[in-house]
């Protein structure tokens, strides 16, 4: 095979230079917004995830539109936000959605120590789980959302539930991969970047006090679910 690749690189080197090629026409500036491919559409059915107007520090996608989907979009960007065992980065996803200002000492003292929890608590028989030392260099967290659902109370807020694929590790010998859902009630802050969705409570099914699980909530094809449509996966 490398044999007939080479040929044929040689082959077409020399048709390139017995045969010069014309010079490549210059593109009308006034066009070449009009050659740009448009973006593919969502399919039906599925959700179609806003990118913002803006992003914050080069990263974080924020300025979302003024209805429901906007809300969506920025609680399914906040969880990507937040799929980092890097308590810095941390404090700034939760500065940048909740609106809050918060240290990465303060991560230290609570969202580490929560994950920390959740990880030895599902932790395989037989494992050791340092959580003083979590989270070591190896460490990940990672939530992919598949899923949404929403309720519009008013124009000015909205319940979001996400479902998603999760995956966690401590870089050594604990890892927990599952389906999970995550809930968040999200206002409408006018004052927040110029008007933009915050975080006003983290909604969590799994943390209420009486939650019943059920099984076939964690399935995409449950009928309160509408698919994230991921260009990424399905477009060429």
């Amino acid at each position: 095979m490398a044999s007939v690749v080479v040929v044929l690189t040689l082959f077409a080197g020399w048709l390139l230079w017995s045969n010069p090629a014309p010079p490549e026409p210059v593109q009308d500036p006034r066009t070449a917004e009009a050659a740009t491919p448009a973006p593919s559409p969502v399919p039906a059915g599925t959700f179609g995830v806003q990118e913002g107007r803006d992003r914050v520090r080069d990263r974080y996608p924020v300025g979302f539109e003024h209805n429901p989907e906007g809300a969506v979009s920025a609680v399914v960007h906040e969880l990507g936000a937040l799929s980092t065992t890097d308590s810095p980065a941390l404090a700034q996803a939760l500065g940048v959605y909740r609106g809050t200002e918060t240290s990465a000492a303060s991560v230290d003292r609570g969202i580490q120590r929560q994950r920390a929890a959740e990880l030895r608590h599902g932790r395989p028989a037989g494992t050791v789980f340092d959580s003083e030392a979590y989270p070591q260099p190896e460490a990940y967290y990672y939530m992919s959302p598949q899923g949404v659902w929403w309720e519009e109370v008013n124009a000015d807020t909205v319940e979001v539930l996400v479902l998603a694929d999760f995956e966690a590790s401590d870089g050594a010998q604990v890892t927990t991969q599952m389906r999970m859902i995550y809930g968040r009630t999200m206002v409408w802050d006018q004052e927040l970047r110029g008007g933009d969705w915050r975080v006003e409570e983290v909604t969590d099914p799994h943390s209420e006090p009486f939650y019943e699980l059920r099984e076939e909530e964690y399935h995409l094809e449950f009928e309160a679910w509408t698919p994230i449509h991921h260009p990424e996966a399905g477009d060429s």
